[in-house]
């Protein structure tokens, strides 16, 4: 920062306006990130009928409790300024459309809630949130995102809970997601190599069916896409794996990691997942997806750790198909497919290279 100087003969109140503005700003940052005292938005707004905006709209967030109601930010903002029990936008109902608006500012971004289907976001940008970004809970299926930016929120930019299906991200951004630190509320881009808790652009956890498409992950702390099973360390066990879902022309300048559960130490997380590898690791299942046209750019990487996925039409990059505890405990990967590559190197050991470095880091710190 460049201090200018100051003409000492201005009155004294001049100077004490601007100290008290710029400690103003540092404070408003610091209650976003979750450093001081809570909060809250003003006002809280059940939707029932449609709703088009005519001007920016700042802490207050909405609702949505019936079906079909069409919700247009005509090119408008809506943020929360808080970072206690505010979550920008709650879906509850089917067959909602949200389109032209920005949600920022909040704890949470959006919420779409539990088995609610057909939701579908036009033109929507979800960004700067302390958490997540889109939180698409359990058995929601049928959720679209076109033309979307979900950008710069603290945890993940959107996850896909357990048992959701059949949601369709289409010619997005999903882009430096994952950096806050949820203990101190500190964003931590710039130390990446000190935060252990980064988070992705996209997760999916024991979702399946999902078609991504035409959309650029760039800069997410952790990587761009995880596909895993949640070891039930929340007393739920999942049923399904990440599997049938579809990752095609995208680019990536973070990577990809297919089954990014099976060589993590999970030994302090209370799964209900039997261990299968020194009371560490369990198996994780992400299968049956299909990943392909696909560019990555600079020593992005596309690493698979469970059987039955197909790898093609990779440019760049890294491809890694390899589970040390797969190797350990006698169950290789098979049938994984690598075919119509162009500039990618394809490696089945985490050792094969000085590049696999990278990728070791990534499955150290998830």
């Amino acid at each position: 920062m460049t201090l200018r100087a100051m003409n000492i003969t201005r009155p004294l109140q001049i100077l004490r306006a601007r100290n008290a503005v710029a400690i103003l700003a540092v404070v408003q940052l610091l209650l976003l990130a979750g450093c001081a005292n809570k909060q809250y938005v003003d006002e809280s707004i059940a939707l029932t009928d449609n709703l088009t905006l005519n001007e920016d709209v700042l802490k207050t967030k909405y609702t949505i409790k019936r079906a079909g109601i069409v919700l247009d930010g005509n090119g408008h903002t809506i943020n929360g300024q808080c970072n206690t029990d505010c979550i920008g936008l709650t879906i509850n109902a089917n067959n909602v459309t949200v389109k032209n608006v920005t949600i920022t500012g909040f704890d949470g971004g959006v919420s779409i809630n539990p088995n609610v289907s057909g939701v579908r976001f036009e033109n929507v940008k979800v960004l700067n949130n302390v958490n997540h970004g889109v939180f698409v809970n359990v058995g929601v299926n049928g959720f679209t995102c076109s033309a979307c930016d979900l950008s710069e929120n603290g945890t993940m930019g959107i996850y896909l809970e357990y048992n959701s299906y059949g949601t369709l991200i289409e010619n997005s951004r999903i882009a430096n997601n994952g950096y806050r630190d949820k203990d101190t509320g500190d964003w931590k881009e710039n130390l990446a190599n000190d935060k252990k808790d980064k988070r992705e652009g996209l997760a999916i956890d024991s979702s399946q069916s999902n078609i991504i498409r035409n959309t650029l992950f760039s800069g997410n702390a952790l990587t761009g896409i995880t596909l895993y099973r949640n070891c039930g360390e929340r007393g739920i066990r999942r049923e399904w794996g990440a599997n049938y879902n579809h990752i095609s022309n995208s680019t990536f300048t973070d990577g990809i990691h297919v089954a990014s559960r099976q060589d993590k130490d999970l030994s302090n997380w209370d799964c209900l997942e039997p261990y299968v590898y020194e009371s560490r690791y369990v198996m994780d299942d992400a299968e049956f997806n299909t990943i392909d046209n696909i560019t990555l750019e600079g020593n992005a990487s596309i690493i698979v750790q469970d059987d039955n996925n197909s790898i093609t039409a990779i440019t760049g990059g890294n491809i890694i198909v390899a589970s040390t505890v797969r190797s350990a405990i006698n169950q290789p990967l098979t049938n994984v497919t690598t075919a119509n590559n162009s500039n990618s190197v394809v490696y089945t050991s985490f050792t094969d290279s000085a590049l696999a470095i990278g990728p070791a880091q990534l499955l150290a710190s998830e």
